[in-house]
């Protein structure tokens, strides 16, 4: 995937934005046809649409701009006007007899489509989308350097010394900064008077829409409602909590007294986990959601893992850098409690700090859980006899009350993480049978019951987890607070606003053309299979047809244009401005509902990340790869923007997102998403060979002098950066004659198209990034840094060393070359 997922909406306070399936920057249409119809090469369709004057559309887009794009903007028009000025006057002098002349004058916007015979498909476009995208292109590179040596540091050199970390968060990077330009226009939307004129909606303005509109600008007011907050303060959350005790920690006027003799230590425990579920997917000793089943992937099933620790994962709390990490958060802990005014010591928090260990190492490490073979199908029986030390039924009877689902012993399941499941009852028997250490797991109940909500409670409160995140992420200071706000209702409510935003900022056009791409893009890794020498004959015709089945999802869900399936989606939302908790609360227990309900509803191809996520997916249960509107728009797509520069931005993207269902976990699952060997036991072992490559590979790259990440960890984005490119480059030659193709001003005397395609590839993963962060995400991450994702893929790459003239066994163009696909 490119980045992370979006899967419900929840107050996690580990999740962002649009993203997380696998999404493709770090850690979601129609069905393609027959095989004989899947790969036909379908020219770009243009659609008209209602269009701003020119004048207009010019204003805005100035409005939009920093001050060094305007600069540059002007800089590269002068040039551009000498430039033309002098071929001009070279052309007559040298060529006064041309052999070719254009037969219709040059039209600022370009507009792809087939081309009549013979005629020159090279133009040079000057509208500002064109200007802008070659000043940007220009200003991350670093000329000076070698490509053939580093091309990162070619493509990327200078892009560290033109941005800064924002506020709030550890790093920034192309899709960082394409989402800071989508929260401006989600903000324009929410804090707009009255709702605006659409400007390319899926469905025809009407009441709804209004409403629509004006429900979210609720949510957002109650979330800008700062004094409120304040007002507020934590009593929400304290009056939340209090009919969940007795706590020993924390006794409410009227309430009972702890005892911890009398306690029982599991009921306890799933008593709190069970009110955690319908308003966090943040839940302590082990999580339980609803998601299709691995063997059967046309029904949903329960699906039950390894809890995260406040921390997140095991390796924050073992190895370099746990000490300063568990100092911190012991400090963290400690400030809870006095805001709560929870009577915990030093020992207490201590004691709980222990018990977070405890857990996180009988956790599996992230790069084991990556491998979906390990996942069980069986049924609650199985929960009853191996993790019995909880009473299974009553807690999913309780779990599943809201609606009409019956849990027998017999009722399916997904085991994802076995050996912690099985290895929690002792862990939780020898806690009960000391009465220190139930004084402690209640304790850990409290405080895990309090702790996800911190950062929607008053500043105070929000300050805990920020100052914790400086210490382990390196983030620095916090956003502004309108930003907060619209990341809010984008991850709370993220469809309804996502419904506004395609109103505004998408059009069927894009969706016309990224389709186009997407078939493009398969026929060419269609190629890849047929070159797989190590690919039996049977294994390679099912890869085909895999290939064939999947499906895609392209800018927004069907039903953005069923005013009727709107309103079933979203007419049980009713926010209050003035009550931002409540609102929150609201979202969560009806998307819990929802989420239940699914258990009696057979799986239905839909979309997991909203529309405004700047983000791809490929989800391997259902063989979908989808495209949020948010990722087709500039750096990676814009309609003016030349073949060679969408093929190497989004065409990689798209690549990538294919390649995965063929990667090492993808490869599990067949055509209709259900996890089998299909492979045979040969190809198999072949496939593991090629990838073991790959994996050794990334474990020798070091970034920021001394950070490797685990190869298996970072093994299935590397796979899909590989072949996502080698895929998006095949498809842009097989175009490359049927597609109008206009120079960039200032580029093209400089760099070939094949060139630009690898630098536009290149910059997708331009990257500033903490030192802290640097180090955490090389732990746990399944994406790998900026730099690998440039260094592995350019590296393994068949046709970059002749595009780019470097010599066999430069870095950059090695003898051996590690190819899967």
């Amino acid at each position: 995937g490119l980045v992370m997922k979006y899967v419900r909406s929840n107050l996690d306070e580990d999740s962002e934005i649009g993203g997380s399936s696998s999404g493709i920057a770090g850690s979601g249409a129609g069905a393609i046809g027959t095989a004989g119809e899947a790969f036909q090469n379908v020219p770009t369709v243009t659609v008209p649409r209602p269009r701003a004057s020119r004048l207009q559309r010019l204003r805005n887009y100035f409005r939009q701009r920093n001050y060094l794009e305007k600069f540059l903007f002007i800089a590269v028009c002068v040039l551009t006007i000498l430039v033309l000025l002098l071929a001009a006057f070279l052309y007559r002098v040298t060529c006064p007899a041309p052999q070719h002349s254009f037969e219709v004058q040059y039209r600022k916007e370009v507009v792809p489509g087939p081309p009549a015979k013979g005629r020159n498909l090279s133009m040079v476009c000057l509208d500002p989308e064109c200007i802008s995208l070659s000043a940007r292109i220009l200003s991350y590179m670093n000329e000076a350097a070698n490509p053939c040596e580093d091309f990162y540091e070619f493509a990327c050199g200078s892009f560290r010394k033109r941005v800064a970390i924002p506020p709030g968060t550890q790093r920034v990077t192309s899709f960082s900064l394409q989402a800071e330009a989508n929260e401006i226009l989600l903000r324009s939307i929410l804090e707009s008077p009255a709702p605006p004129a659409a400007h390319a909606s899926p469905s025809p303005r009407s009441a709804f829409s209004a409403e629509l509109y004006a429900n979210a600008g609720r949510l957002y007011a109650s979330c800008m409602n700062v004094s409120a907050r304040e007002a507020s303060g934590v009593q929400p959350v304290t009056n939340m909590i209090a009919p969940l005790g007795p706590w020993a920690a924390h006794r409410p006027a009227g309430g009972p007294a702890f005892n911890a003799s009398a306690w029982n230590l599991t009921k306890g425990i799933a008593e709190v986990v069970q009110f955690l579920l319908a308003h966090t997917e943040s839940l302590p000793f082990f999580t339980v959601d609803v998601e299709p089943d691995n063997s059967n992937s046309s029904r949903h099933v329960l699906c039950f893992g390894q809890a995260r620790t406040i921390l997140g994962v095991r390796e924050n709390y073992v190895g370099n850098g746990s000490a300063t990490n568990l100092a911190a958060l012991s400090e963290a802990l400690l400030s809870v409690a006095q805001l709560f005014n929870f009577n915990l010591t030093q020992s207490n928090v201590t004691d709980l700090i222990d018990l977070e260990k405890q857990i996180a190492q009988i956790s599996l490490p992230e790069s084991e859980r990556r491998d979906s073979t390990k996942i069980i199908t069986s049924t609650v029986r199985y929960l009853m006899d191996n993790v019995g030390c909880v009473n299974w039924l009553d807690f999913l009877a309780r779990y599943a009350s809201n609606v009409s689902y019956h849990i027998t012993p017999d009722t399916p399941v997904n085991i994802r993480d076995e050996n912690y499941l099985r290895q929690l009852c002792p862990l939780l028997q020898r806690l009960a049978a000391d009465p220190q250490k139930k004084l402690t797991v209640n304790n850990y109940l409290l405080i895990r019951s309090v702790w996800i909500f911190l950062s929607v409670l008053n500043k105070e409160a929000a300050a805990i987890p920020r100052k914790l995140h400086h210490i382990t992420d390196g983030v620095h200071g916090s956003p502004n607070p309108w930003a907060l706000c619209v990341r809010s209702v984008s991850g709370m409510f993220g469809f309804g606003l996502g419904k506004l935003y395609v109103d505004q900022h998408f059009d069927d056009e894009s969706k016309l053309a990224v389709n186009s791409m997407i078939n493009d893009v398969k026929a060419a890794f269609n190629r890849s299979l047929q070159e797989a020498a190590w690919m039996d004959a049977t294994t390679r015709r099912l890869a085909m047809a895999k290939l064939v089945g999947i499906r895609n999802l392209v800018g927004y869900p069907d039903y953005f244009g069923n005013e009727t399936a709107m309103r079933e989606e979203f007419g049980s939302f009713r926010f209050a401005s003035g009550e931002y908790f409540n609102n929150l609360l609201k979202i969560q227990r009806l998307g819990h509902v929802k989420s239940i309900a699914k258990l009696a509803e057979p799986v239905k191809v839909e979309f997991e990340m909203t529309p405004q996520s700047i983000n791809a997916y490929y989800s391997p249960s259902s063989n979908v790869i989808a495209f949020p509107a948010g990722i087709l728009q500039r750096p990676f797509y814009q309609a003016q923007f030349p073949p060679y520069i969408s093929y190497g931005a989004i065409g990689a993207v798209i690549g990538h997102e294919v390649t995965h269902g063929f990667d090492d976990d993808g490869k599990n699952f067949d055509r209709n998403g259900n996890q089998r060997q299909w492979w045979s036991n040969r190809t198999a072992q072949s496939f593991k060979e090629a990838a073991a490559c790959i994996a050794k590979q990334y474990e020798d790259f070091v970034v920021d002098g001394d950070v490797r990440v685990p190869g298996q960890l970072v093994l299935g984005e590397s796979i899909a950066d590989n072949g996502g490119l080698k895929s998006a480059y095949r498809a842009y030659k097989d175009r490359a004659n049927l597609l109008p193709e206009p120079l960039l001003p200032n580029l093209n005397e400089r760099f070939t198209k094949e060139q630009l395609l690898f630098i536009a590839y290149s910059q997708t993963w331009c990257e500033l990034e903490t030192k802290e962060s640097v180090r955490q995400s090389a732990k746990v991450d399944p994406h790998p840094p900026g730099k690998m994702r440039v260094w592995g893929p350019i590296s393994n790459n068949h046709d970059f060393g002749g595009v780019f003239k470097c010599p066999a066994g430069a870095r950059m163009n090695p003898v051996k070359k590690c190819t899967v696909w």
